[in-house]
């Protein structure tokens, strides 16, 4: 994916993630890693040719746990609620990502040129499950998990986007990496000067 967007110019939308919820028998997916690379064109030459031109924040590969959840046909027995069957349950470990429960987005400043920015993942669909939901994935006590659920034998899209602030998030332990761009790389970045 690639594109541009302006510092301080609100969320840009990047990629679109899709989860084909389908009927499956055992053994399913039980988790995954999300490798994840932002990579910016900071002068907006359109030089870059690729991610090692380009200034990149810090890649980090990111936990997603995973429940495939019975296909029941009695939805009231369902861990969460839902439409028809019962939806499949992804929670992402979001410690150490920078991640604001204000706007459930995932953010991570970065430096360039001695400035300190801040760019932030936002991802729609994505919030604070239900304290049966985080049990049901990763065992009791563990309330207040961050993910999303797919509707059974649906297609469910989820769509992220981007935002580069020219103020730092105060969310962040300064060794926090976050997670950006979902393989986004050579997306342009403008930086709006002031005039004297």
């Amino acid at each position: 994916m690639s594109g541009s967007l302006t510092t301080n110019g609100g969320p840009v939308n990047t990629l679109t993630l899709t989860h084909n919820n389908i009927r499956t028998g055992a053994p399913t997916l039980t988790s995954a890693s999300l490798f994840n690379v932002l990579a910016l064109d900071p002068e907006g030459s359109g030089a870059v040719a690729g991610p090692s031109d380009a200034f990149q924040i810090p890649a980090l590969i990111f936990p997603i746990h995973f429940l495939e959840t019975p296909n029941l046909m009695n939805v009231n027995d369902c861990v969460v609620s839902s439409p028809v069957a019962c939806n499949d349950i992804f929670v992402i470990d979001v410690l150490a990502s920078g991640f604001s429960t204000t706007d459930n987005s995932f953010n991570q400043n970065f430096t360039y040129m001695g400035e300190t920015y801040n760019a932030k993942l936002l991802l729609s669909g994505l919030s604070t499950l239900s304290d049966a939901a985080c049990a049901a994935v990763l065992g009791a006590g563990n309330n207040g998990c961050i993910g999303f659920t797919t509707v059974e034998r649906q297609s469910n899209t989820f769509q992220a986007s981007l935002q580069i602030d020219s103020v730092p998030s105060p969310v962040l332990e300064p060794t926090s990496l976050a997670l950006f761009g979902f393989g986004l790389t050579g997306l342009g970045f403008m930086r709006r000067r002031r005039l004297s």
